[in-house]
């Protein structure tokens, strides 16, 4: 009867994983996690270094919306990230997501802070808005 001890663990490992988190309401699913504030800082950082660069290519990777990217805008931006020696991969940043929304906010050294928007779609963050500040 090795078979039978066999019945209890099962019946546990299945009742386990039916305990997902589902808060106070039954009928609500269970949560998945939020997409990441690091991964949309990641994103942001991206769109950054290739605006630096006057790379247009790189840049519309990382917007939501590529066909609106203007890429004699992105060749004459070309150098304004990085002003002053700014480095692009260590700018501070603190991030707010909420559901697929994050707000990322750029602690610039020596100017005013710029707020950006963005969008998690399919899997990945992509910037909704350049900063006022930002003609791309």
């Amino acid at each position: 009867m090795r078979i039978s001890w066999l019945t209890p663990v099962v019946l546990g490992a299945v009742l386990l994983a039916g305990c997902a988190d589902r808060g106070d309401d039954p009928d609500r699913p269970a949560t998945t996690p939020s997409p990441s504030g690091a991964a949309a800082e990641a994103t942001l950082r991206d769109y950054l270094v290739a605006a630096d660069a006057g790379d247009c290519d790189a840049v519309k990777e990382t917007v939501l919306l590529p066909e609106q990217v203007e890429c004699g805008d992105v060749h004459e931006q070309e150098g304004r990230w990085s002003a002053g020696g700014v480095d692009l991969r260590a700018v501070p940043m603190t991030t707010e997501v909420v559901e697929t929304s994050a707000t990322v906010t750029v602690d610039w050294p020596k100017d005013p802070e710029d707020v950006w928007s963005l969008e998690h779609v399919d899997g990945s963050w992509r910037v909704v808005n350049a900063d006022s500040g930002d003609e791309v």
